[in-house]
Parts: structure tokens; C-alpha cells; sequence
């Protein structure tokens, strides 16, 4: 008799993925990329590839700068939006009134982007730190890496211990080009499909 999973039940749930917090590389903190940013006047902008946890870094900056009481406007990008909406210009005009930061997330979405961002600079904006696909018109202050370790961490942070060798979790990693998102996606899958069970210790700060 097969087993139904309740999507709530799943380890893998998306809501746990939204829980987790940004894993710095060795010898890399927040405070390193805020002052590569101030360096830059505040303009900058962190590359990452999808799937890497840009957003989730992004969010764990605007808390940042909510405690040192910075004020922020947060922009997203969609697939395919291309340019920004009415909502969004309202959103760059009232940063650029009130000297806002904006953090813009998915740059790369935009058309022509390179080119505005040389400009935004030239006409000294707002001050902007944006994620972005591929480098921009902007400095790099921070560039994001994924490994098939790092998706083993936050497996382990999410559901505890998965039953998988080394080669198994190396193959699982370059299947989805390196994207972590699309990993836990798959081990959500298979999970609910019952090909696999997890520790029962689970991470209640998840």
C-alpha cells in the first residue's frame, strides 16, 4: 500500500526551504560584503548563478540593514518581466526622495541593463546593491558558489541525515547544473513518492 505524504509532512517543503539562513564560504561574513558596498559609494552588485541563495542572502541583508536602521525599498524581478512596472518606478522614486537604498533582486531580468546601471552610477541614483545572473555595469562585491557539500549541509539543517553516498549526492548536484533549489526540489519529490526516509531529527529553528 503506497504512503501519501502531506506536502506539510515533507522535510523538503518549500516553507522549510524559505526558513533556512545564508551559509557564508570560510572566511567571508556580512560585514566584509557591507564594506566592499560602502567602498563602492554603495553601488554595487552580488553574482550568483539560480538555485544559490541569493535571495535568501539579500533577505538576511535587508534584516541587516533594518537593525543599523538603514531604510531600504525592496524591488524583485520576475522571469520575463524585462523592464520595470508603475509599482517599481513609484518604489525608485520614493527611494531617490528619501535616500533609500534600493535592493533590487534578479537584475538580470532587466533590458538594457548594463547600460542603465552605468548610468544610475553617472547620475548618482539611489544607492543600489542588486543580485544578478551575470556580471553588470555595477562592481562585483560578492560572488556566490554552490557545492554538492553545501547542498549536503542544508539537507542535513532541513530533515537531518538522508541515506545517500558521496557519489550519489555529486551526481544529484550536477544533474541540476549546480542549482540548489532544483536538488531540494527533486528530494521533495522522491521523498513524497517514498523512496527514501530521513532521521528523526529534525531542526525546529527550520
Amino acid at each position: 500500500m503506497k504512503v501519501t505524504v502531506l506536502a506539510r509532512e515533507n522535510p523538503f517543503a518549500t516553507q522549510r526551504m524559505g526558513g533556512l539562513w545564508y551559509r557564508w564560504p570560510e572566511g567571508f561574513r556580512m560585514d566584509k560584503l557591507l564594506v566592499e558596498w560602502r567602498a563602492q559609494n554603495c553601488y554595487g552588485a552580488i553574482v550568483a548563478p539560480c538555485g544559490s541563495g541569493k535571495t535568501t542572502l539579500l533577505d538576511a541583508i535587508e534584516q541587516r540593514f533594518q537593525q543599523e536602521g538603514i531604510f531600504s525599498e525592496r524591488i524583485e524581478m520576475k522571469r520575463g518581466e524585462g523592464w520595470f512596472g508603475l509599482q517599481q518606478w513609484k518604489q525608485i522614486i520614493s527611494a531617490w526622495r528619501n535616500k533609500r537604498v534600493i535592493l533590487l533582486d534578479g537584475a538580470e531580468q532587466l533590458w538594457g541593463g548594463r547600460v542603465m546601471f552605468w548610468g544610475w552610477r553617472k547620475l548618482s541614483g539611489p544607492k543600489l546593491l542588486i543580485t544578478s545572473h551575470e556580471e553588470l555595469l555595477l562592481p562585483t562585491i560578492y560572488v556566490a558558489q554552490t557545492s554538492a557539500l553545501l547542498l549536503r549541509e542544508l539537507v542535513q539543517a532541513m530533515a537531518a541525515e538522508v541515506e545517500m553516498s558521496d557519489e550519489e549526492w555529486e551526481s544529484l548536484y550536477r544533474r541540476h547544473e549546480c542549482n540548489l533549489r532544483l536538488c531540494l526540489l527533486e528530494l521533495y519529490d522522491r521523498y513524497a513518492a517514498g523512496e527514501f526516509s530521513v532521521g528523526a531529527r529534525l531542526n525546529r529553528g527550520i
